[in-house]
């Protein structure tokens, strides 16, 4: 598919012949190669706490929902976001390393919307000491300007809040208090019933 077209008072008007021949042609491959490229690098950004290189990639008016049920819009509550997560005094994540995998091939709307949808490999680790993994979905939108940058729009993260690995964490803890409840309440009974056999 080959894509050329140019906004003319705040429109889209035919291009003359010559300008139609110098302009750049991109092809659908081209476009799934730059999309490839930033799902690569916001990767590369996330792993790395690069607060910079992640919001290189998004719209000044994205919305992010994010794993823990927030929604937080604009650079300014990314950030936000990320300090309460990651770097403020309180924050609970000592560090995360994700990896995105596509589930398919993004799809291309007119060359300058696309959407895209997979899962995500993460490895957290909290300043209390626990960690984990955690497989998680994700879905985003976004749009490409004329100078060829694409721009996330829209990124949704969420994880199956019946089969997960925290949840998996807190049954075991839990399993863990009782069985250890029960061996204490047993050998509680055992000294009583012998004291009481003494008497």
């Amino acid at each position: 598919m080959m894509l050329c077209a140019a906004a003319v008072d705040g429109g889209v008007d035919e291009l003359p012949t010559a300008a139609v021949a110098e302009a750049p042609q991109v092809t659908e491959s081209q476009l799934h190669d730059e999309l490839r490229a930033v799902r690569d690098e916001m990767e590369k950004a996330l792993n790395a706490r690069d607060l910079d290189g992640l919001l290189k990639h998004l719209d000044e008016r994205v919305v992010f929902s994010t794993m823990n049920g927030d929604v937080v819009t604009g650079h300014q509550g990314v950030k936000d976001y990320f300090s309460k997560m990651l770097s403020a005094p309180d924050s609970r994540v000592k560090s995360v390393k994700a990896h995105f995998e596509a589930t398919e091939l993004s799809r291309l709307y007119d060359g300058v919307i696309a959407t895209a949808y997979g899962t995500t490999d993460d490895h957290y680790e909290l300043k209390d000491g626990m960690a984990f993994n955690m497989k998680a979905q994700w879905s985003t939108t976004l749009r490409r300007s004329p100078d060829g940058t694409w721009k996330i729009l829209t990124f949704h993260y969420s994880a199956n809040v019946f089969d997960n690995a925290v949840r998996d964490l807190e049954v075991g803890l839990i399993k863990k208090v009782g069985i250890g409840a029960a061996v204490l309440a047993l050998i509680i009974g055992l000294l009583i019933g012998r004291r009481l056999g003494r008497k």
